[in-house]
C-alpha cells in the first residue's frame, strides 16, 4: 500500500537523509515537511524523522504540529529502500501531544518514470 508521499533520498558517507518532496500545495504553503535523517550503525542507518503536518480541529480549522518520530532503514539498493519507523497510534491535534506510537514497516521504490 502506498501512503502517496514521494521523497528525495540522499546517501553521503555514514548518512542517509530523505524528504517529502510531492507536498500537497495547501500544506505546502502552512510549511508541511517530513525530513528524515540517519547515520550508519552496525547493518543498519538510525535516526529521526522530524515532521510537520496539518492536524484538523473539530471546528473545522487545522493546527500545524510538529513532531519527532524514530526512523531506520534496514537495506539500501538501486531497486528499493526498507526500514521502519514508529507511527502515531494516538495522538491529540489541540495540543499536538504525541500519546502513544507503533512501529510500522516501509518499503520505498524508485518511481517509474
Amino acid at each position: 500500500m502506498s501512503t502517496g508521499k514521494e521523497y528525495r533520498v540522499k546517501v553521503e558517507g555514514d548518512r542517509f537523509t530523505a524528504e517529502w518532496s510531492n507536498i500537497p500545495p495547501e500544506a505546502a504553503k502552512q510549511g508541511a515537511y517530513i525530513r528524515s535523517e540517519c547515520h550508519h550503525s552496525g547493518s543498519r542507518w538510525i535516526g529521526t524523522s522530524r515532521i510537520l503536518l496539518a492536524c484538523p480541529l473539530p471546528d473545522g480549522k487545522t493546527k500545524m504540529c510538529p513532531m519527532i518520530l524514530r526512523f531506520e532503514v534496514d537495506s539500501i539498493s538501486p531497486d528499493r529502500i526498507t526500514g521502519g519507523g514508529e507511527i502515531l497510534r494516538d495522538f491529540d491535534c489541540a495540543s499536538c501531544e504525541v500519546r502513544k506510537t507503533g512501529w510500522g514497516p516501509f518499503s520505498w521504490e524508485p518511481k517509474k518514470q
